[in-house]
């Protein structure tokens, strides 16, 4: 019976220590602070890699193109920028395309150039409308004289609000030719006379 009993004061002895021991290291412990993460951190993004936004990525064959046909010479432009609209398929940026189209133009490629922007929605929003004027003038080219003449009539509003002239004036030009070849002969002369008049020296 005395065995029994020096047992159980044993017992409830070393209870009252563990008891003891857990409020002591509650006691130390602030108790907002967070349970101890046993898992690696993910790992953190640099800054420096993060994109930036609103800023358009650097085109540096799209640079080259500008700087080749700068200095005249559309055809390596052309060849350039036939490179980048490969590399890029349907992904192709609007400036590289409209880049290219501009280039084909200048070599008189006028098939490329209907090519390159047919379907395209930013013809009107992009370049003041570069992309409308070269698509006219492709259509005009290949013999669709209807549909450049509608072309010239919708980018014509625009152009005539420009500071240069030029897309202006090449508007007019090809409208009043598209109209002489649909035997719209009155409203072609109001269309060169208007052109004569914005840069003197223009004829049919």
């Amino acid at each position: 019976m005395s065995r029994v009993r020096t047992a159980l004061v044993i017992l409830a002895s070393l209870q009252g220590t563990a008891g003891a021991l857990g409020s002591l290291a509650a006691a130390t412990v602030p108790q907002d602070s967070p349970a101890p993460v046993t898992d690696s951190p993910a790992p953190r993004t640099s800054p420096a890699l993060l994109p930036a936004e609103g800023l358009p990525p650097v085109r540096p064959g799209l640079e080259r193109a500008d700087s080749l046909l700068a200095a005249g010479l559309p055809l390596a432009a052309s060849r350039l920028l036939a490179a980048e609209l490969a590399a890029a398929g349907q992904q192709a940026p609007p400036p590289v395309v409209l880049a290219a189209a501009r280039a084909q133009a200048l070599v008189r490629s006028w098939s490329t150039v209907r090519r390159l922007l047919a379907e395209r929605t930013w013809l009107d929003s992009l370049a003041g409308g570069e992309g409308r004027l070269l698509q006219a003038r492709a259509e005009l080219e290949g013999g669709q004289v209807t549909a450049a003449l509608g072309h010239f009539d919708m980018v014509l509003p625009g152009l005539r609000e420009g500071e240069n002239l030029d897309p202006y004036v090449q508007a007019l030009v090809g409208r009043a030719r598209a109209l002489q070849r649909l035997g719209r002969d009155s409203e072609a002369a109001d269309a060169w006379l208007e052109a004569a008049e914005t840069a003197p020296g223009i004829s049919p």
